[in-house]
Parts: structure tokens; sequence; C-alpha cells
């Protein structure tokens, strides 16, 4: 009975997921046995980019503590109450610029600690400009030198020819936390 049963689901697996992971990509990981055992246990990948996001924050708590200390204090007059509006936008610390094409345009991509821009090469115009809370996907795309943006509103964007690839991925997953997961 116990051979039955075994041989039973060697033939489920062999016969029935490995083809459907096979065929559905975006299916591979409910038809994977392995990740059935291993749920929620992250892998090194996870662990590395988990480990990124909280540099990440502890910087941007940094820079926020060194702008708070900085700023003098103002005399608020009676009966005016301070702004809290929040129109006040975050310090921006560049992470890098990165020369690439976007929409048939040379220029370059400039990380920042609270988005991203693209300005092109002729006149330094920018391109687009992404804040870290509107992006909901960011995606390799390419042989090797390419992302894509998604945004909550459903635009996207992409760059290629982007030599330093990995670098900028690796810089925006950090900073904006978005959840990352291997797709291919």
């Amino acid at each position: 009975m116990i051979v039955k049963i075994g041989e039973f689901c060697a033939g489920v697996l062999f016969f029935g997921l490995f083809p459907i992971a096979s065929r559905y990509p975006q299916y591979r990981l409910l038809a994977s046995p392995m990740k059935w055992l291993f749920w929620k246990i992250p892998t090194d990948a996870e662990w590395a980019i988990a480990r990124l996001q909280v540099e990440a924050a502890h910087r941007k708590e940094a820079l926020r503590q060194v702008d708070s200390s900085s700023e003098p204090d103002k005399d608020i007059n009676e009966g005016s109450k301070p702004d809290y509006s929040g129109t006040s936008r975050e310090r921006e610390v560049n992470l890098g610029q990165f020369h690439c094409t976007s929409q048939s345009h040379h220029g370059d991509l400039c990380v920042t600690s609270n988005g991203v821009k693209y300005k092109t090469a002729i006149r330094s115009q920018i391109l687009w400009d992404l804040q870290f809370h509107d992006l909901t996907m960011l995606q390799k795309i390419g042989a090797g030198e390419g992302l894509l943006f998604v945004l909550s509103s459903g635009e996207a964007y992409k760059v290629s020819g982007l030599k330093s690839r990995n670098e900028v991925f690796t810089q925006i997953i950090g900073y904006s936390g978005l959840r990352w997961q291997v797709t291919g």
C-alpha cells in the first residue's frame, strides 16, 4: 500500500505538476512541492533585499534627523498656526546617475532616495520623474541592460542600454521598499 501511494505521488508530480510548471510559468510556484514544504521561508536573495531595505530606511531616518536638527526655530505669531500640510518634500540624496536610453532619447537615469528621474542628454530636459510611492513594479527586461517601471496608474516607463542595471535595480528595490520576487 505504501509503495502504491509513493508511485501515485511520483506520477502526479511527474505527469501533473512538472508540465504545469513548465508550460505556465505564472503557476510554477503553486506547482512546486519544494515551495509547499518551505512556504514563507525566505531565500538568500530575499534576505539580502530585506537587508538593503533596512539599511535604506536607516539612512532615510538619519537624513530626517539631520534635517530636523538643522532647521532654525521659526517665530509663530499669536493666532497663527504652523503649516503641517505636508507640502514640503523630503530631502533627496542623489544615489547615482547612469547613462541609458528611454523613449529613443539618450540621457541619464538619476536615482535618488525618493524616486527616479530621466534627464535627456540634450538640454538636460527631465523626460519623466517617478516617486517610489507611485511605483508598483520594477522588472528587469531584455538581454541584461533594461528596466521597466510600472506605476499604480498603469503607466509604464522603459529604459534600455543600462550598463549598471543590477546596481540600479538593487538601489531602487532598497529605497522604494517594493516586495521582491523572482519571476523567471
